[in-house]
């Protein structure tokens, strides 16, 4: 049987070694998601990792699909929103998983000044006496919500404020 030189076999596996390094960690978009979503595009070190897509149904709800890969970790989270005329959420369901891949399901509501929230970690109730911002300020909706406080004059920061969620990092 002959044998193959060392410099052969370096030769043949750099290729195959500088392939797998160049290949791009984005997950794929769901086929699910409309061709007309809004979709940003998440980066680590200047490479493609995620994807943010945002889209409204005919009925008026607004739906956000998010997930990064990092090396292997990372949030891919499905969240529907209903919004009151004002634009402000009153209601969200978040569902997928979290950074380490632990099953995600949130839930949130505000209605007749009551805001409601269910979450792995907590199950509690608030009166609303003051704008509440949720998440972790990187997904389009937490920018739309927290333009929509701003616009309306709402005080964004009292003692009786809640900041939750334990989606992501």
């Amino acid at each position: 049987m002959a044998r193959i030189p060392i410099c052969t076999m370096a030769f043949l596996c750099f290729p195959v070694a500088l392939l797998a390094q160049q290949q791009s960690p984005l997950p794929e978009l769901p086929a699910d998601i409309p061709k007309g979503a809004v979709v940003r595009m998440w980066l680590t070190d200047k490479t493609p990792s995620g994807q943010d897509a945002v889209w409204k149904s005919p009925d008026g709800t607004i739906h956000e699909f998010f997930q990064f890969n990092d090396r292997g970790r990372g949030p891919k989270t499905t969240t529907v929103f209903a919004v009151d005329a004002n634009g402000i959420p009153s209601s969200e369901i978040t569902d997928g998983n979290d950074y380490l891949k632990a099953d995600v399901h949130e839930e949130f509501s505000l209605a007749a000044g009551n805001a409601r929230w269910k979450n792995k970690a907590e199950h509690s109730a608030v009166s609303k006496t003051c704008a509440s911002v949720r998440g972790h300020g990187y997904r389009h909706v937490d920018l739309v919500l927290v333009a929509k406080i701003y616009e309306q004059g709402v005080p964004a920061a009292t003692t009786n404020c809640r900041v939750r969620s334990s989606v992501g990092p």
